[in-house]
Protein backbone atom coordinates (compact mmCIF):
# COMPACT_ATOMS: atom_id res chain seq x y z
CA UNK A 1 0.00 0.00 0.00
CA UNK A 2 1.40 3.37 -0.99
CA UNK A 3 2.03 5.97 1.72
CA UNK A 4 -0.79 8.66 2.03
CA UNK A 5 -0.07 12.63 3.34
CA UNK A 6 -1.96 15.45 3.78
CA UNK A 7 -1.47 18.28 1.61
CA UNK A 8 -3.18 21.93 1.98
CA UNK A 9 -2.88 25.12 1.22
CA UNK A 10 -0.59 26.82 3.46
CA UNK A 11 -1.91 28.81 6.08
CA UNK A 12 -0.29 31.08 8.64
CA UNK A 13 2.57 29.74 10.87
CA UNK A 14 1.97 28.61 13.38
CA UNK A 15 5.31 29.34 15.25
CA UNK A 16 4.96 33.21 14.33
CA UNK A 17 4.21 35.61 17.02
CA UNK A 18 1.34 37.74 14.95
CA UNK A 19 -0.66 35.87 11.75
CA UNK A 20 2.32 35.18 8.77
CA UNK A 21 2.85 32.81 6.22
CA UNK A 22 5.83 30.33 6.68
CA UNK A 23 9.01 31.31 6.22
CA UNK A 24 10.59 29.04 3.15
CA UNK A 25 13.95 28.09 3.82
CA UNK A 26 14.45 26.82 0.02
CA UNK A 27 17.44 24.36 -0.32
CA UNK A 28 15.51 21.12 -1.14
CA UNK A 29 14.58 19.35 -4.37
CA UNK A 30 13.59 20.90 -7.28
CA UNK A 31 12.02 20.17 -10.71
CA UNK A 32 11.27 21.92 -13.93
CA UNK A 33 8.13 21.02 -15.67
CA UNK A 34 7.65 22.14 -19.41
CA UNK A 35 5.20 21.60 -21.86
CA UNK A 36 5.79 22.65 -25.12
CA UNK A 37 3.06 23.24 -27.99
CA UNK A 38 0.03 25.78 -27.87
CA UNK A 39 0.14 26.82 -25.45
CA UNK A 40 4.01 27.01 -23.76
CA UNK A 41 3.68 26.11 -20.05
CA UNK A 42 6.30 25.86 -17.31
CA UNK A 43 6.61 25.21 -13.76
CA UNK A 44 9.14 25.32 -11.43
CA UNK A 45 7.99 22.84 -8.22
CA UNK A 46 10.22 22.64 -4.67
CA UNK A 47 10.30 21.00 -1.92
CA UNK A 48 11.51 22.80 1.08
CA UNK A 49 10.94 23.40 5.06
CA UNK A 50 9.72 26.30 7.14
CA UNK A 51 12.41 28.13 8.64
CA UNK A 52 10.69 28.89 11.71
CA UNK A 53 7.98 26.06 12.09
CA UNK A 54 9.51 22.91 10.08
CA UNK A 55 6.59 21.82 8.08
CA UNK A 56 7.35 20.77 4.42
CA UNK A 57 5.87 23.10 2.27
CA UNK A 58 5.56 22.92 -1.77
CA UNK A 59 5.95 25.52 -3.91
CA UNK A 60 4.84 26.18 -7.51
CA UNK A 61 5.93 28.87 -9.37
CA UNK A 62 5.99 30.17 -12.88
CA UNK A 63 8.84 28.15 -14.84
CA UNK A 64 12.37 31.10 -14.78
CA UNK A 65 10.68 33.79 -12.17
CA UNK A 66 11.76 31.73 -9.18
CA UNK A 67 9.64 33.60 -6.99
CA UNK A 68 7.04 30.81 -5.97
CA UNK A 69 3.12 32.27 -6.69
CA UNK A 70 1.89 29.29 -4.53
CA UNK A 71 2.82 27.02 -1.19
CA UNK A 72 1.25 23.90 -0.24
CA UNK A 73 1.47 21.97 2.93
CA UNK A 74 2.70 18.78 3.80
CA UNK A 75 2.42 18.35 7.21
CA UNK A 76 2.80 14.40 7.21
CA UNK A 77 5.79 14.27 4.82
CA UNK A 78 9.13 13.10 6.07
CA UNK A 79 11.72 15.92 4.74
CA UNK A 80 15.56 14.74 5.33
CA UNK A 81 17.15 16.89 7.94
CA UNK A 82 20.50 18.19 7.42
Amino acid sequence: MAARFAVRPAGDCPAASSARPHAPMVDGDAAYLLSYGTPDHGVSVAVARCRACGVALLSVAPYGTGQASTYLELPDATLRED
